[in-house]
């Protein structure tokens, strides 16, 4: 079973309304920075999309350590601590992990699964 990468950015802003008579726009709109093979390629596509916004948006003084992909404690798919960037938008950087899985494996899988159910419902009858 292979295993891939994929790195995103959500943002997510509000945008005034169409009509005179309609709500506020609340949008979001999703990017993709590509499908890597290992974890530390996809968290320095994530970081480098880090660096654009750093140079674009003040940093928040009151945080004076930035917490980068793949750094410390943090759960590999989770890019960044928002906190230490000011963006009149958030956003979301995440690694979603691809597992490749034969297809005719995955179907006999499942219908093998959904016999034991059905047997076990009966059992429990």
């Amino acid at each position: 079973m292979k295993t891939q990468f994929l790195t995103t950015i959500e943002f997510r802003y509000n945008d005034a309304p169409k009509y005179d008579d309609d709500n506020v726009q609340h949008l979001n709109k999703i990017v993709t920075l590509g499908v890597f093979d290992t974890i530390q390629e996809a968290q320095t596509a994530g970081n480098k999309v880090l660096e654009l916004l750093e140079s674009n948006y003040k940093l928040n003084p009151n945080y004076n350590i930035k917490q980068r992909l793949g750094l410390g404690r943090y759960n590999k798919n989770l890019i960044t601590d928002l906190g230490y960037i000011k963006t009149p938008f958030s956003f979301y950087l995440k690694i979603t992990e691809l597992k490749y899985n034969d297809l005719e494996q995955v179907i006999i899988d499942a219908t093998e699964s959904i016999k034991r159910y059905k047997q076990f419902k009966i059992s429990a009858e």
